[in-house]
């Protein structure tokens, strides 16, 4: 994975630099003349996808409320967000502590086939899941302080990644 497409929700610039500085992916910021527009999610979709990249968002709904413009087959959606117990509002500098300490916990994040999946990265846990026709398909709910969750994730990757070829 080269680039990582940035949804409005995380549009920050602290968050591309942090990116910049850490040097293994490149930002795709979401694109200017969309911002503040009131474009919709499934318009992101339909527009973003056919690039190529990851998607990260902080909209937990992201997924779950536009499935049905997801293809089976696409770059990948991640969702970072607070867990459910939490009553702060995510920041974006909150997004960013969650997204550094996941990729402290997985130094080969980057590396990783994110193709096909769709993740939802939380402080204690990690919820992957997939497409198919059109319909959201939950694949594992991992606990972070499990001792394997970090294989766990890596193989679930890897069988939505191998899913399909077409994108």
């Amino acid at each position: 994975m080269n680039f990582v497409q940035f949804d409005e929700d995380v549009n920050a610039s602290h968050l591309a630099q942090a990116c910049i500085s850490e040097g293994k992916v490149t930002p795709k910021r979401f694109p200017r003349h969309w911002c503040g527009s009131g474009i919709k999610d499934s318009q992101v979709i339909s527009e973003l996808i056919p690039r190529g990249n990851l998607i990260l968002t902080s909209d937990l709904r992201f997924a779950e409320d536009w499935i049905e413009f997801v293809p089976d087959a696409h770059p990948g959606i991640a969702i970072i967000g607070l867990d459910e117990d939490d009553v702060r509002t995510a920041t974006t500098h909150i997004i960013q502590s969650i997204l550094a300490a996941f990729k402290a916990d997985v130094p080969g994040w980057h590396l990783a086939n994110w193709r096909n999946s769709i993740v939802i990265i939380r402080p204690r846990y990690i919820d992957i899941g997939h497409c198919e026709s059109r319909k959201l398909v939950q694949d594992d709910f991992i606990d972070r302080q499990s001792a394997d969750w970090i294989k766990r994730l890596s193989s679930k990757l890897d069988a939505n990644s191998s899913r399909s070829t077409i994108c």
